[in-house]
């Protein structure tokens, strides 16, 4: 299966043939305030699966001091994918343009969550990030995500 994206502009453009991990909703100050929103949700993919299909000259980085950091379109804004360092692609699931196939598995940071926000669906959620091995099992089938 190919998961195609873009920006809004249209001039970033990726594609996924690889295998999809998971996506996850985060509720941390860093990603409500790069999305405007209550919470970022992400599509995590491997590097080997990934491709920019246009305008990856266009993608600008905003470090964040102590933390991962901010890819976004220096056109229109827009956050897009960014490649981490242990191979591992972080994609905005907003900028998909195809349906991935999966649906979200869990809730992370939901101790920073936007206090207007109520969570109402049934996945997993975490005060911080999903305890150790607990990720590693939902992505094997072994729990109830």
């Amino acid at each position: 299966m190919k998961i195609a994206g873009s920006c809004l502009c249209g001039q970033i453009s990726f594609q996924v043939t690889g295998p999809v991990h998971m996506i996850n909703h985060c509720h941390c100050s860093m990603c409500r305030k790069v999305h405007g929103a209550a919470f970022g949700s992400f599509l995590h993919v491997s590097a080997d699966g990934f491709q920019w299909l246009g305008g990856a000259h266009l993608v600008s980085t905003y470090q964040v001091p102590g933390n991962d950091d901010r890819c976004f379109c220096s056109n229109c804004g827009s956050n897009v994918p960014m490649i981490e360092e242990d191979d591992n692609v972080i994609i905005p699931a907003g900028s998909l343009d195809t349906d991935p196939g999966i649906k979200p598995i869990m809730h992370i940071y939901v101790g920073s969550k936007a206090p207007w926000y109520e969570i109402t669906d049934s996945i997993p959620q975490f005060e911080k990030f999903s305890p150790a091995g607990w990720l590693e099992k939902a992505l094997a089938k072994e729990v109830d995500s």
